[in-house]
Formats: C-alpha cells, structure tokens, sequence
C-alpha cells in the first residue's frame, strides 16, 4: 500500500469536512489530495485548509441542461473555444474575477505557483473562450483519468464563461470523461443539472 506522504488520512475533522491544514503547496500534495477525495481553500492569512465535505457536488454530463436560448447563443455566436492555450492567464483573471466580486479569493499566488507547476505536469488544464483574439472566459481545474474538478471560472464578456462550460463538456466527453466535480453546487450549476452526492458516493466513484 502507498504511504501517503503529505495527509494522515482523509477523514474530515469537523463538520465543515476541514480534514488538514498546512502552511505550503506544492503539486504533489495537491494530486495527493485529490486522490483522497479533498481540495485546497487558501485563506488571506496564507493557511492552506484541506476539505473533503461530507456532501459533494457533481455534474453528471447526461444531466446538463442549456435552455433553448442558451443553445441558440452557443450556436451563432463569434466566441473561440481553446484548450490549454494560456492556463497561466485563465488562473490569474480567475483571481482577479474573485477579487472584484467579494473582495477577496482562495486563488493565492501560493496557489498559483502549485498549479501552474501541475499545468507543466499535464495535471491542471484550462478551457479558455476568445473574442477577436482576447480571453473573455474560461475554467480550470485538475484532471484525472476518471473526472474533471472544476476550480473556477470567470466570463468578461456576457455568457462567455457559460459557453466554455457547454464546450468544456463537449470536449470531456471526447476525452473519455463522463462528470464533473463542482465541489459544491451553486444556484448556476443546480440549473444545470449539478446536484449534491454523499462523501462515501464520491470517494467510491474516484476509487
């Protein structure tokens, strides 16, 4: 059996699902992590907190749903759909998309500095949207064999970050991929189909 290096065990704490907590990120710990099931949420003190909550949420790729209009405007608008063309990009507008929203974001330069070295080792990927040669959305996330876990995404430009989710779907699914971790679900992704599993159901599905 594999001795894990950075975590203990992956049983959370406490209810929130805090399972460890550090002081630094590298891309190891945070492939390790993923394979217990956890996630990194930095916080402004630089304390990188390690959840694994006990409900997850999750978009199965048979349960998206786009309204009729969504489709329509996927369909006729003049929007670029990339991979992987400028991660480092896509991560730091992420960031300053947060910022702007409420004033702060997990997305440390810490945090930064790890993925960006995942990013190298194939590990995190970018899905980026393009209007006449400039980013005006995009997701990122780390990528396994089995799923994709969505970190975040933003949108400059009116249904631009909708439109990389439907063709980041499109692509996944070319790729093998058949859900998303969304690690929790918001009012957007309940609309499109994302709903909440159990941990046991989670960890049972990345196993």
């Amino acid at each position: 059996m594999k001795k894990n290096k950075y975590f203990k065990n992956f049983d959370p704490v406490d209810d929130s699902g805090v399972v460890a907590w550090s002081d630094f990120i590298e891309p190891e710990q945070v492939l390790e992590a993923y394979a217990g099931g956890m996630f990194p949420w930095p916080d402004q003190e630089k304390s990188i907190y390690w959840f694994s909550p006990w409900h997850r949420g999750v978009l199965d790729f048979t349960n998206v749903y786009w309204t009729k209009k969504e489709l329509k405007f996927f369909k006729k608008c003049n929007y670029e759909f990339k991979v992987n063309c400028n991660f480092e990009l896509t991560l730091k507008t992420c960031a300053e998309a947060k910022i702007k929203l409420t004033k702060g974001t997990w997305i440390t330069p810490d945090l930064i500095a790890a993925y960006l070295l995942l990013h190298l080792k194939d590990k995190a990927w970018s899905f980026e949207v393009y209007e006449a040669e400039k980013l005006v959305g995009g997701v990122y996330g780390v990528i396994s064999k089995t799923y994709f876990s969505a970190e975040s995404m933003f949108y400059i430009k009116p249904n631009a970050s909708k439109f990389a989710l439907f063709k980041t779907v499109e692509y996944l699914k070319n790729f093998g991929l058949s859900w998303i971790d969304t690690q929790i679900v918001t009012d957007f992704t309940s609309r499109l189909g994302a709903r909440e599993i159990s941990r046991a159901e989670f960890l049972a599905r990345i196993k």
